[in-house]
């Protein structure tokens, strides 16, 4: 009895570490999709590159991103054809605030003076001039008052960017064309590019960055190849439990006096007893890795699980069923 408790006992210990391995390497994949969304100035993959028509004027492209219900929450940014550290930023509604160590982001108010303001990277904080109480930007030899510092514990490109309100007045007097323009949109129903190219009466709307899982060197598969083979990885050292079960159950089930029985009952208890225990092992696993790990969603790591359960039980019910076959003919 104590032989067969520890038995089961390793199938739940084993199961747990299978999902916490899995968290951990989920863990890692968000790291690196932060890390990726600060090195591309904060930008979702729902962000669209914008080619307006010859001779329109900043203030016409806002408004018209003003006037749509489609694009109520949306960040823009004109981003400096010289200087690819420096981007004019316009936002309205919700959008994507950057992690912050001073300070703080733009208001909407910003976006209606004809002041300008900045918010900073933090390897720009030496570089400020602070007289008093306020930090000022050099920028083309004029002082740009610096409302706060962004920054996360991860090193990125963030870090060297420089974001500018876009005044009234810049708009009104800029070129769209003196820009490379970049739409992100927020809103919870992603706006095609169709869509976006008729709202602002573009030229021409592409796509910023590619959201195939596996095509193309910018894929999913691509940018995070570690984190991918670590996952079948998970997926091959599951399945080595049903190994292990066939292994220690060959003594109880593997017998003249069992293989005798109604196969179907044989393969039912022990497929019950191997998905209790085996989920009972992924569910705790999976607890401690979320109580160590802090996620902003669980859904890939949660339907990645689903997964591997749903095929750990299709897989044991097919081996399982031909060595019971192939026992019971041998007797």
């Amino acid at each position: 009895m104590r032989n067969f408790f520890n038995q089961k006992l390793l199938i739940v210990l084993y199961a747990g570490i299978v999902a916490f391995l899995s968290v951990v390497i989920f863990y890692r994949i968000q790291e690196a999709d932060y890390v990726m969304r600060l090195n591309n100035s904060n930008l979702s993959n729902q962000s669209y590159q914008i080619q307006m028509k010859k001779g329109t004027k900043v203030s016409e492209l806002l408004e018209r991103i003003t006037k749509s219900e489609e694009l109520e929450d949306a960040q823009i940014h004109f981003q400096d054809r010289h200087n690819s550290h420096r981007i004019y930023f316009y936002g309205q509604g919700k959008f994507s605030i950057p992690p912050m160590t001073s300070g703080s982001f733009f208001s909407t108010s910003d976006f209606t003076s004809a002041v300008e303001t900045a918010v900073v990277g933090k390897d720009w904080e030496k570089e400020l001039y602070q007289p008093k109480d306020q930090a000022y930007l050099k920028q083309d030899g004029q002082y740009i008052p610096v409302v706060g510092v962004m920054g996360s514990k991860y090193k990125s490109q963030l870090d060297k960017q420089v974001f500018i309100s876009m005044s009234s007045q810049r708009a009104q007097n800029t070129a769209a064309s003196a820009y490379r323009i970049i739409i992100d949109t927020a809103t919870k129903q992603p706006v095609k590019s169709a869509t976006l190219q008729k709202i602002l009466g573009a030229q021409k709307v592409k796509k910023l960055f590619n959201t195939k899982l596996i095509t193309k060197k910018d894929s999913w598969v691509a940018l995070h190849s570690q984190q991918a083979l670590q996952l079948v990885g998970i997926v091959v050292m599951a399945l080595f439990e049903i190994l292990f079960w066939i292994m220690v159950s060959r003594k109880d089930v593997f017998t003249k006096k069992f293989i005798t029985l109604n196969r179907d009952r044989i393969l039912f208890h022990q497929l019950a007893l191997f998905s209790f225990l085996n989920g009972l092992g992924l569910v705790l696993g999976t607890m401690l890795g979320i109580f160590k790990f802090s996620f902003t969603t669980y859904t890939s790591l949660l339907m990645f699980l689903g997964g591997l359960y749903i095929v750990l039980l299709a897989a044991f019910g097919i081996i399982f069923a031909v060595i019971l076959d192939k026992k019971k003919k041998e007797e």
